[in-house]
């Protein structure tokens, strides 16, 4: 069986596949990439997995989507332009969410070490007025 090496992402991948499937499987590859590119783009500094299973997600939805128009059913794929924009809209509001919640975290790091050093600051003098009480010649 060959090794197939690809791409999805930021990583490097090498799966085994059937003799005569490389160049499908890296197809297939290609087509994953080009959905987690644009994620990736969106979300930045959303680890791997969670670009994959996102990635998945719209695969699958659009899969249904599909299958919903086979049978009578309709439904728009989720991969048309509006679908795709909707999501890019929700991502970027979840993206800005979480500038704001790690803004909101610094704040309280720097709150938190503020407070350490002054913390820090009179353990110190404490330390120093302790010492030099043992020091000091108990009185007879």
């Amino acid at each position: 069986m060959p090794d197939v090496t690809f791409s999805v992402g930021a990583r490097r991948y090498t799966l085994r596949c059937a003799p005569g499937q490389e160049d499908h499987l890296l197809q297939i590859a290609a087509s994953l990439d080009a959905r987690v590119q644009p994620l990736a783009e969106v979300a930045r500094n959303t680890d791997d997995r969670k670009l994959l299973v996102m990635a998945a997600i719209a695969l699958l939805d659009e899969m249904a989507a599909a299958n919903r128009g086979s049978d009578g059913r309709g439904g728009a794929a989720i991969g048309d332009a509006e679908a795709v924009q909707r999501d890019m809209e929700i991502l970027r509001g979840d993206v800005e969410a979480l500038r704001n919640e790690n803004a909101a975290l610094r704040e309280d790091n720097a709150a938190l070490r503020a407070w350490a050093d002054g913390m820090a600051a009179r353990l110190t003098a404490l330390s120093g007025a302790l010492g030099a009480l043992a020091e000091e010649p108990p009185a007879d």
